[in-house]
């Protein structure tokens, strides 16, 4: 009787809390841009949130947005899409970076 009274309260507890440590546990991603405009940025990827910072200094966290294609983070004023190894950012839906590519990941960069 005590088995059955465990597993009904253990078996909805493991089953809520299973997929949380595989988030919990992913390591940022660290990419660099430069784009066809001249200015570059670079970004730390993670699961449900980017950071941006740009060449002039300005930083932003950016929210992951679902989307079809790539991965897109935003804000109110600011997007920033992902696909392979191009991106773009608009600001109030006017791309102001574009045509901006990927170069070698920044892998344990503090900046």
């Amino acid at each position: 009787m005590k088995i059955v009274w465990l597993a009904t309260i253990l078996l909805p507890l493991v089953t809520a809390i299973a997929p949380f440590p595989a988030m919990a546990q992913t390591t940022p991603e660290m990419l660099s841009f430069q784009c066809a405009e001249g200015h570059s940025f670079k970004v730390t990827l993670k699961p449900r949130e980017a950071n941006v910072q740009f060449d002039t200094g300005e930083k932003m966290t950016l929210l992951y947005v679902d989307s079809r294609e790539g991965r897109k983070f935003a804000n109110l004023n600011t997007l920033l899409a992902i696909q392979d190894n191009q991106a773009y950012i608009e600001q109030r839906f006017v791309k102001v970076l574009t045509q901006c590519m990927a170069s070698t990941p920044t892998a344990n960069s503090n900046n």
